[in-house]
Parts: C-alpha cells; structure tokens; sequence
C-alpha cells in the first residue's frame, strides 16, 4: 500500500511537473508527511503504522520518500494498473478476491480457447456461439 502511495505522490516529480512532491498542489503528500492538515484524507491503516503519533508518522513517511521506487517495482504497479488486476500478496489474492470471482492475474492474450467459452471458466467471457 504504502509504494502505491510513493508511485502516485512521486508521478508529478516523474512527469517534470514539480521537483519536490509537496510541491504538487493537489497532492496529499504534505498531509501525509505532516505539512498540513487535510479534512478530505482518511489515512490507511498501514500509514497509521508507521507511528504512533502525528509526529512519528510524518517522519517515518519522508523516510520513505529518500530513495527513489526501484525499477520492477514501477514496472508491478503499471502493468497491474493498466491490466486492469490487483497487486498484492498471493495470500491477499486467494483469501479476498478469489473468492469474489475477480480477475487477481493478467489474461493471457488472445481470444479465450473454445473450452473456456463453453465450459464458463473465463469470466471475462460471455459464453455464446457466434
């Protein structure tokens, strides 16, 4: 949870739009690293666990803003954003998407085999016969 909030609050740096991210008027960044406070923002629960007061938790979330997101862990975060599936843990996918029928894994591309229509295993797929 917390690299989705470094990629989004680092994409205006990325873009050339700003130098700093608390330099992004529409970023929650200077909420969240305690430069003001925002009525509009519900923190997560994994950033109230990186302190256990206002204070602890602004700087250990600067902390994680002195090194830069690695390459592959870019790479995760766009490939599951533009594929339209979740990222996260094996054990988050099997125990709350699963079983709620979701897409947890990129499709493999191309049209669905004839199986998979017929037999309904790819929900992405309405089974009818042209």
């Amino acid at each position: 949870m917390l690299a989705c909030y470094r990629y989004i609050e680092l994409n205006p740096v990325r873009a050339c739009l700003v130098a700093k991210p608390d330099d992004y008027r529409w970023s929650s960044f200077r909420a969240n690293s305690g430069g003001r406070a925002e009525s509009l923002l519900s923190p997560h629960p994994e950033y109230l666990a990186l302190g256990a007061h206002p204070a602890a938790r602004s700087a250990a979330y600067l902390g994680l803003f002195e090194h830069a997101l690695e390459p592959s862990l870019l790479d995760s975060i766009r490939k599951a954003t533009n594929g339209g599936y979740p990222l996260g843990s094996e054990t988050f996918k099997s125990a709350v998407l699963t079983p709620l029928g979701r897409k947890v894994e990129p499709a493999r591309p191309g049209r669905p085999s004839k199986e998979a229509r017929k037999s309904g295993s790819d929900p992405d797929f309405l089974a009818t016969e042209v």
